[in-house]
């Protein structure tokens, strides 16, 4: 199965956000098992880097950041997937 990942789910697991905590981090756990072929879109690295490191520092920032890029696949996002997103109903 092919999913795309919110930046939500990864934060819900970054900050230990209750309740939805230990849903997301079953995502997680299956995206790594390889249950999931999974993709990040690409502002949720710069997003979770940033808070990732204002609040745990900049090492555990770039290993976080280190293991989703092993793991996931990144889709860019440009001006023309938000003109396309905009179209949908």
């Amino acid at each position: 199965m092919k999913v795309t990942v919110d930046l939500n789910v990864l934060l819900n697991v970054a900050q230990n956000r209750l309740p939805h905590y230990h849903a997301s981090e079953e995502v997680l756990h299956r995206v790594r098992r390889g249950e999931y072929a999974a993709v990040l879109p690409g502002h949720a690295l710069t997003t979770l880097h940033y808070v990732l490191e204002k609040y745990s520092g900049t090492a555990l920032a770039n290993q976080t950041l280190d293991g989703l890029l092993a793991d996931f696949a990144i889709h860019p996002v440009d001006k023309a997937n938000f003109q396309h997103a905009r179209q949908l109903p």
